[in-house]
């Protein structure tokens, strides 16, 4: 496995969605975990994908107070790589499998109330790296593909997450439907299967508090 994680978590929200795991706590930290089973469905022209192995360059995680406004501009992606956000921040990039369980790392925001979850996804080396490796098999024929672009995915929370001094632990779900990702994927040729998928996964994204 290339290098382990970072801050958000994908489980299962369905029986072959990946999700993660966040918990949040003030003074400790947003712990996130990984697990994203193997999923297989139906490419957007109808012919079986599977996707069996699945990694995803993360630049970073924060979550957004109910009174800022995301920005996806240029300018707001710059901030998204290089946030100063002190705690509220993952701390660096990494490489996240969606398909085994595995600690990502930790956020640790100021007391506040909470809107959204910010994910950053970017290269995973400056120089030359992909944002998304991927490999499975469609229509038969196998691929192992990559996948290259930089993105802030904006997850809005059904309702503020309200965080205070001493505040107990608080586990947010950031779920990837992706059958419905592997929907949106036309059957193209082995090499733009992964590039296609990237761009599928951010409309596939949910998250949620476990409580709720």
């Amino acid at each position: 496995m290339r290098a382990t994680v970072l801050g958000l978590i994908l489980s299962a929200a369905m029986a072959m969605t990946p999700s993660c795991v966040l918990v949040a706590e003030r003074a400790g930290a947003v712990e996130l975990t990984l697990s994203v089973p193997t999923a297989s469905g139906l490419s957007a022209d109808g012919r079986p994908l599977t996707v069996d192995a699945l990694e995803l360059g993360v630049a970073d995680a924060w979550l957004e107070p109910c009174a800022a406004r995301a920005s996806l501009s240029l300018i707001g992606r710059a901030y998204a790589l290089h946030p100063d956000a002190g705690g509220n921040s993952l701390g660096g990039p990494r490489v996240v499998s969606l398909v085994d369980g595995e600690p990502i790392g930790a956020l640790s925001p100021p007391p506040g109330r909470w809107c959204a979850l910010l994910v950053a996804v970017a290269p995973h080396d400056a120089l030359d790296g992909w944002t998304l490796h991927a490999e499975g098999d469609l229509d038969g024929r196998r691929f192992d593909g990559e996948g290259y672009a930089m993105q802030v995915w904006r997850l809005p929370l059904a309702a503020p997450l309200e965080l205070s001094e001493g505040a107990p632990p608080v586990a947010l779900e950031v779920a990837v439907d992706l059958p419905r990702a592997l929907a949106d994927v036309p059957a193209r040729p082995a090499d733009d299967v992964a590039q296609a998928l990237l761009l599928a996964l951010e409309p596939a994204a949910r998250v949620r508090a476990l409580d709720e």
